[in-house]
């Protein structure tokens, strides 16, 4: 079963969750695939993401994963990436990433095998900053 939220819903969410991320008004203005680019953390707080040139670094409870991704798809109009997720492993995953207007927040969506169904699991992330590395 899948849950669907209207995504204006979460837009709205967004908005109103990342007024103190970077006040720079220029960053309203990059493509999705410029403005991936930085640190991003989880609403939950627990997950920190770094993008940077086709790299991705994932701190998971203070635990970081080196991985790759490379953009399948880009719409500007909808400010829409989907990604190709890549693990030193050798496994990889898709997800797509929906920027709001500010593009200081994002929807997050993967999709998940469960049994015999496909559900789709939604995060909203804040950006941060422009760090492309977890500081040592």
């Amino acid at each position: 079963m899948t849950m669907r939220v209207p995504i204006a819903l979460i837009l709205m969410v967004i908005f109103s969750s990342t007024s103190g991320a970077e006040d720079d008004p220029r960053r309203s203005l990059l493509e999705p695939s410029k403005a991936i680019a930085g640190h991003w953390v989880s609403e939950s707080g627990r997950t920190h993401y770094y993008f940077a040139d086709g790299k991705l670094i994932m701190v998971d409870d203070g635990t970081p994963a080196k991985m790759t991704f490379k953009i399948l798809k880009e719409d500007k109009d909808e400010l829409l990436l989907r990604l190709k997720i890549t693990t030193e492993l050798g496994g990889s995953h898709e997800k797509t990433l929906r920027f709001s207007s500010t593009r200081k927040g994002l929807l997050e969506t993967v999709a998940v095998d469960v049994k015999d169904k496909k559900v789709h699991v939604s995060t909203i992330w804040k950006y941060v900053d422009d760090k492309t590395e977890p500081k040592e």
